[in-house]
């Protein structure tokens, strides 16, 4: 951001500060008028940016690194994932698609998984307004939160190696742990080449 020193004249020679330098430079315009518009200006932009990162910062995901190693461009869904939670009455039952469906790639979850897991012993009412306004879609959020009691699990495993605590909303509307005392202890790992992780953190398990 550009400070002014001082009012300048015809043809003064003005100095003024930027990024902690001082320069001397002549201004092509020495009008006053002038020169304050280009503060408001530049003080415009300047406050659009900062709403604009506060605003992608209150995002619940984010894009996924597709460069990285062994990625996949069309992951594809687990049965958790993608399971037909208005008509499902076995957690086996998979969901049928409608033709025309729109299926999202690219999306990392992982803020919102940490946000609601946070959110324990809140109402759910309240949580769950907040995380609409800040997702472009809810469908992750059930990834998490179990509708249906026999859709409680004490883990939930996101993509290949990623555990998460299972959560519900009791009779009093306010969101649980589905059990308390799990920890990233009680991961079984299943692979030696995938780092498994709980809650973010690296699992100290062995190969099973």
């Amino acid at each position: 951001m550009v400070v002014w020193r001082k009012i300048p004249q015809q043809n003064e020679t003005i100095t003024f500060k930027h990024d902690l330098n001082f320069s001397h430079h002549r201004l092509l315009d020495p009008d006053p008028v002038s020169a304050l518009a280009h503060i408001r200006k530049k003080h415009i932009e300047d406050q659009a940016m900062r709403t604009h990162k506060l605003n992608k910062s209150r995002e619940l995901y984010r894009s996924d690194n597709t460069t990285t190693r062994h990625y996949s461009i069309n992951p594809g869904g687990e049965y958790r994932w993608g399971r037909n939670r208005k008509k499902a009455e076995d957690e086996l039952l998979a969901k049928r698609e409608t033709m025309h469906g729109r299926q999202k790639r690219g999306r990392d979850y992982t803020p919102l998984f940490y946000f609601l897991v946070k959110q324990i012993g809140q109402p759910w009412d309240k949580v769950f307004s907040e995380v609409c306004g800040r997702l472009d879609t809810t469908e992750p959020v059930f990834w998490l939160v179990a509708l249906h009691e026999h859709q409680k699990r004490d883990l939930v495993r996101i993509g290949d190696s990623s555990f998460y605590p299972g959560l519900f909303v009791d009779g009093n509307g306010i969101l649980q742990q589905v059990n308390p005392s799990i920890t990233g202890k009680d991961v079984k790992v299943t692979c030696r080449c995938c780092t498994h992780t709980y809650m973010g953190e690296p699992v100290p398990g062995k190969y099973e």
